[in-house]
């Protein structure tokens, strides 16, 4: 009992750092008293806003990126174009813009009431541009699947041309996206895929990858055995790894912005 209490209060410590003592109050607050509403977060120094949903998902997500800062990653260039994939609700997308503000992005969410959130977080910049889809390794229809979480674990099936099923999705690929946005260089593949993964590094990724210079990739071997051998097979020849909290981070050996 001493030691769950003792964990909390840090992790209120915590946010009463990154947040400020007022914006980390009506934070909690809105929390205990705002159960099947939006809460909006404010981060200190910052004009940032974040709506999130009051679930364990959210603001498990909304406490690992902001404030124990697990895309905190440095280069020695500022990244022009991002690519998040799996965005969610935008979390991310607004953190690598508030430490990137001159950076384009292009955010990538299949699942329809993620979507509409990371719509609604990300409606103030013109340079980030929401996309309605789920990342594949081709161009195909996908069945957006709970397995078990809700928000927390969509993950994506690729299903044949005829066959029927409920909440699907087309895919894209990510040379489809940089051919779409005329990307000749892309700074940061960012993905949280719930799995899919797997599929996006199994096969028709080499052009992309090639003009690819850093990718943030959380994996998922609880969903896919092979994940991470898969990741690591296509990687391995010309990216460096490094720990990065829950994410895996490459960057590339002749890379000279890293």
């Amino acid at each position: 009992m001493i030691k769950k209490f003792s964990r909390k209060l840090k992790v209120v410590a915590l946010h009463c750092n990154k947040m400020g003592y007022v914006n980390a109050t009506s934070y909690i607050i809105q929390r205990l008293y705002k159960r099947k509403k939006l809460l909006s977060a404010k981060i200190k120094n910052t004009k940032l806003v974040v709506y999130l949903r009051n679930d364990r998902y959210d603001t498990q997500v909304f406490t690992q990126i902001f404030m124990r800062g697990e895309l905190d990653i440095y280069f020695k260039k500022d990244p022009e174009i991002i690519i998040d994939g799996g965005a969610n609700i935008g979390l991310a997308t607004l953190y690598l813009k508030n430490k990137y503000p001159n950076a384009k992005i292009i955010a990538v969410e299949p699942e329809h009431s993620n979507f509409e959130l990371l719509k609604k977080n990300t409606k103030d910049y013109p340079d980030i541009f929401c996309l309605n889809y789920g990342i594949w390794n081709k161009k195909c229809r996908l069945q957006i699947i709970d397995n078990g979480d809700g928000n927390a674990s969509f993950i994506t099936k690729e299903l044949a041309e005829t066959e029927a099923g409920e909440n699907v999705i087309n895919a894209i690929t990510i040379e489809d996206i940089m051919n779409q946005f005329k990307i000749g260089c892309l700074d940061i593949l960012k993905l949280d895929i719930e799995g899919s993964e797997k599929d996006v590094f199994e096969k028709n990724y080499e052009r992309w990858l090639l003009k690819t210079q850093n990718i943030i990739v959380e994996i998922h071997p609880h969903l896919h055995a092979d994940a991470q051998s898969k990741v690591r097979l296509a990687l391995s020849d010309e990216f460096i790894e490094k720990p990065a909290g829950e994410y895996h981070f490459f960057y590339r050996k002749n890379n000279p912005g890293k």
